[in-house]
């Protein structure tokens, strides 16, 4: 259980939604050992994972919407009132898996296997709805007044369930021919989304359509088509609104050598196809169509059930050497080429009262480049030390499958070349000292790491044309670790941690007219609007110490 933070929420943390989290996994395992040679292995896996957040848990903890809308002043927290959405993403899933291993002789090693795995997947997002008998004055008015939940049909309530499944099934040829080993194998990956396309996307509105021959029932064929019919119920328009997905399948050859150049090294090299179904969350999101009716202009995104599988080509080459008994050296240069990312289309849906909508597709592509030089160093007197150093560089055409809505919607252009991605750090140190003892063990662990790129502002005049063109300030932080055991239980061990040691704040989320987090311009613009605060100062507000 956790809350984020919300400047806007700060003196009423209560107001802020409440968020919880949880996992579950129940395994059974049992392998049968046919020979020395030979097992096979029956696993079956159950998962359920969930997600929800809310302000309060019961319905009659909640006050009036209206208090949250009273005229506070911009750069002004919260008096009162509370988040009013309520949230509930769960996913539960059942996997069944066989594999079966064979080493038939000194060269081969064979391995073959399938999994098959079932979903079930409840998603609810409700805003809480108010009504009172001749408005409400929050000055007069008791404030605790039960929300209620709008009906299905309605844009402030969203609540379906789907029932995806995979399967897959791999071969695998493990040779290990004198001092070279070759592992080559071939993976089928089949995935049913099981979810619903409209029919008509001119028209995706089931509980309210716009058209009439989706109004009415127009099965008399007089050539006329309108109030003079009979009504469609919800039961006859869902005989032919939606339309099924297509299954997906895909083929994905892996192939992985290592040989040796000494007795102290190794050079390894794999390359291989992977394909990854797109996140849950995008196929299905919005699957209810929540798109107001009447709004004119471009009125949401829905996802897409039929989004093909988001594919990855990798190449990894590398070598490990051993400098001496107590040292060692791991270089590693590797290259994904990943495509069919899921972003959003940048030529609107027109629905037939003239508004537009945008849906979820496979448009962008990235791609991730990079070399890892690991050395780890053991000391006869209990000291341990390991350094990390990683330069990579990862650009593509988005780094949010909303990158292209957003700015269609904002009236600028969708990239059309390769930017940095907003997680493209080009260079991180990891690195560790351990000491050891009988008794005690203490240890530091640190990670630097350069800043990853944002958005600048150019200038007052022009919007951000040039995305991802700047890094914000270098990262780092230490952690301190350490263990205990006791002289007299050598079965009990006290462990202690300390985290961000030095309380160092790093710049994660930064202004974008400075790149940093802790001064703007913006607080001058703020200051010469002269507002009226309620209970802080603009200075309040700007500070994110």
């Amino acid at each position: 259980s956790f809350q984020d933070y919300d400047r806007y929420y700060q003196l009423n943390p209560d107001g802020n939604l409440s968020k919880y989290r949880s996992g579950q996994t129940n395994m059974f395992q049992v392998n049968y050992i046919f020979n020395q040679n030979s097992y096979l292995s029956l696993g079956i896996i159950d998962y359920k994972k969930e997600y929800k957040h809310f302000s309060y848990n019961s319905l009659s903890n909640y006050v009036h919407s209206d208090l949250n809308n009273q005229n506070t002043p911009t750069y002004s927290y919260s008096v009162g009132g509370v988040n009013q959405n309520r949230f509930k993403r769960e996913t539960v899933s059942n996997t069944f898996k066989l594999d079966y291993i064979n080493q038939i002789n000194n060269i081969h090693q064979f391995k073959v296997g399938a999994e098959y795995r079932k979903h079930a997947i409840f998603y609810e997002d409700i805003n809480l709805q108010y009504y009172t008998d001749g408005g409400f004055n929050p000055i007069y008015d008791n404030p605790f007044i039960d929300p209620f939940i709008d009906d299905i049909s309605s844009i402030n309530t969203s609540i379906y369930n789907f029932n995806p499944y995979e399967f897959s099934l791999y071969l695998q040829d493990k040779i290990e021919q004198d001092e070279l080993i070759v592992n080559v194998g071939l993976r089928y990956d089949y995935f049913n989304p099981k979810g619903l396309l409209l029919s008509d996307p001119s028209d995706p509105f089931i509980y309210d359509p716009i058209k009439p021959e989706h109004i009415y029932d127009c099965s008399n064929f007089d050539g006329y088509c309108g109030d003079n019919e009979s009504l469609q119920s919800l039961e006859d328009r869902l005989e032919y609104w939606y339309m099924p997905t297509t299954s997906k399948f895909m083929l994905s050859p892996r192939l992985g050598i290592s040989f040796p150049i000494s007795d102290q090294g190794v050079i390894h090299f794999s390359y291989g196809h992977f394909f990854q179904m797109p996140k849950f969350e995008l196929l299905y999101y919005n699957a209810d169509i929540d798109l107001d009716r009447g709004g004119t202009g471009n009125i949401g995104v829905i996802g897409n059930p039929d989004l093909k599988p988001e594919k990855t080509i990798s190449y990894e080459i590398g070598t490990q050497y051993m400098i001496d008994s107590n040292s060692a050296i791991d270089m590693t240069l590797y290259f994904r080429d990943i495509r069919d990312l899921t972003g959003t289309r940048t030529d609107f849906i027109y629905t037939f009262n003239g508004s537009t909508y945008s849906q979820y597709t496979n448009s962008d592509f990235a791609y991730v480049k990079g070399l890892v030089i690991s050395y780890k160093k053991s000391f006869n007197n209990g000291f341990s030390f390991t350094f990390d150093y990683t330069f990579q560089e990862a650009k593509g055409t988005a780094s949010d499958p909303f990158d292209a809505y957003n700015a269609s919607i904002a009236s600028e252009y969708p990239e059309i070349h390769v930017v940095s991605l907003d997680w493209d750090q080009r260079h991180t140190i990891n690195t560790t000292l351990y000491y050891n003892s009988k008794y005690y063990g203490i240890g530091l662990i640190g990670k630097i790491g350069s800043g990853q790129p944002y958005t600048p502002l150019l200038n007052s005049n022009f919007s951000n044309l040039i995305n991802n063109s700047k890094f914000k300030p270098m990262t780092f932080n230490i952690d301190f670790k350490g263990s205990v055991r006791f002289k007299n239980n050598k079965n009990l061990r006290l462990y202690f941690n300390i985290y961000n040691l030095f309380d160092h704040l790093n710049h994660l989320n930064v202004y974008n007219d400075t790149g940093r987090a802790d001064r703007t311009s913006y607080l001058n613009e703020a200051l010469s609007q002269n507002t009226s605060q309620i209970i802080n100062s603009v200075y309040d507000w700007f500070n994110n110490e």
